[in-house]
């Protein structure tokens, strides 16, 4: 099935609040569906439908190579080009440059796809079901590295963490995100509050300059509101350095 989601609509002219988005469950390849010819009850075998498979690719490039339209039981297919000029008689020219110092241009051709209208019909009554954002984007924890001044082989309070991750970017204005530090024997909790970088896949935080030494949690609430994975550290003791 389809599997369909809603989003923000982040677009300044937006009419609505949430837009949709959608999500393919698998991708069936080429030899899925020799398979699947091979596999249906005719005298064709997966021998010939390899066969016939790689005539129609030869065939279709040269035609798609050659400027014209493929049909095919599904739709057409045909090359189209697109880009800039400042004068009508400029040069149409797809290929970058080599040379570095080449103005760079936006011309290009792609491949388009029109669908005939009894698979248009079809799309309409294809099977979808709803899927929450949180199965989508939930954010993920995959390495906690920092930095202190001077250099150290050990995290103390007040040092920069560095995390990395998927979806856990966060607004840290909002008080309900943040990255979060949890002592793991007592479970107190603190939120840092300095922030120098906040993307998708990059945290780097402030560790609270109150955090005791001791072993801790550390997890992430994103911009959706979704908590993440745990992972572990040791905060030491600046005197330990020392001692």
């Amino acid at each position: 099935m389809l599997r369909v989601y809603t989003t923000l609509n982040n677009f300044a002219n937006a009419k609505k609040a949430f837009s949709y988005r959608s999500q393919n469950p698998e991708t069936i390849t080429q030899n899925k569906i020799i398979d699947a010819i091979a596999k249906a009850n005719t005298s064709i075998t997966a021998a010939d439908a390899l066969a016939v498979m790689q005539v129609l690719e030869e065939v279709f490039n040269q035609e798609i190579s050659n400027g014209n339209v493929v049909e095919l039981f599904m739709g057409k297919f045909y090359a189209g080009a697109s880009g800039t000029a400042e004068k009508s008689d400029d040069v149409f020219r797809p290929v970058p440059g080599r040379d570095p110092r080449t103005p760079k241009r936006d011309h290009k051709i792609t491949l388009h796809f029109t669908p005939k209208n009894a698979y248009k019909k079809m799309l309409q009554r294809i099977k979808i079901t709803r899927m929450h954002i949180s199965s989508l984007c939930a954010p993920v924890l995959n390495h906690i590295d920092f930095c202190g001044y001077p250099k150290k082989d050990h995290i103390e309070a007040g040092d920069l963490v560095v995390i990395k991750g998927n979806f856990i970017k966060l607004d840290p204005s909002d008080e309900n995100q943040g990255v979060f530090f949890e002592r793991c024997d007592t479970h107190k909790t603190y939120r840092a509050k300095k922030y120098y970088r906040c993307t998708r896949i990059t945290i780097n935080a402030v560790l609270p300059e109150e955090a005791e030494p001791g072993n801790y949690w550390v997890k992430v609430t994103n911009k959706e509101h979704l908590t993440s994975n745990s992972c572990q550290f040791v905060v030491y003791s600046p005197i330990a350095e020392n001692s």
